[in-house]
């Protein structure tokens, strides 16, 4: 189980995951130089390294190794909190210099778990891991709304990434909702009446 705070030879503490992400910088430093000469050579502006150099983080990160089970059931609000903390301190880091949008795989990659494990942390029997994981998935939404937003990333890629099911954030548009609420709570007829006007409106917009 990782431990926040570590003790050195001397006695001095030590910030685990604080120590990891100076680290990770210090191993890519050199591969950053290189994305960022090219950046600079690139008057146009036309060159995307977001991508490249968060290929490069991810690679970094794999060195780490995966969670074991037993740290898993191990684990609470607190040290999941830290863990997160520590990831987006590391994101923030990099996106001085290049335009990565942090999402939920990168974040499982830095934390060594997997979908599965993030899953049950989301079902979790713990109203504070079930709290804060709701937190986490907000802010990684708000980042990619922003991204998106902002031209610093693909808007169509961003709500693909929020919208896939599984591995991805399970956004749903709002004609899709209301087909899902009509579905809870509507009689059969109301059902059909309301199905009819919801594909009416898309058929309107396809006309447009």
């Amino acid at each position: 189980m990782i431990c926040r705070i570590t003790l050195d030879e001397s006695g001095k503490q030590i910030d685990t995951l604080s120590e990891r992400n100076e680290e990770i910088k210090a191993n890519l430093q050199e591969k950053m130089e290189v994305l960022l000469s090219e950046k600079e050579g690139d008057t146009k502006g036309k060159k995307r390294l977001g991508f490249r150099m968060g290929m490069q983080i991810s690679n970094e990160l794999n060195k780490y190794g995966r969670m074991t089970a037993e740290d898993f059931v191990e684990l609470t609000a607190d040290t999941i909190e830290y863990y997160w903390n520590s990831f987006y301190d590391l994101m923030c880091y990099y996106n001085l210099y290049f335009e990565i949008v942090p999402n939920r795989q990168m974040f499982l990659r830095y934390a060594g778990m997997n979908a599965r494990m993030y899953q049950q942390l989301q079902e979790s029997p713990d109203e504070d891991v079930r709290t804060l994981m709701i937190f986490i998935e907000d802010s990684l939404k708000e980042d990619g709304f922003s991204a998106g937003e902002n031209g610093n990333a693909d808007a169509k890629a961003i709500y693909s990434r929020l919208s896939a099911k599984s591995d991805g954030h399970n956004m749903v548009s709002a004609g899709d909702e209301m087909l899902a609420q009509a579905a809870v709570t509507a009689s059969p007829d109301e059902l059909s009446r309301r199905m009819n006007a919801i594909l009416k409106q898309h058929s309107e917009k396809l006309l447009k």
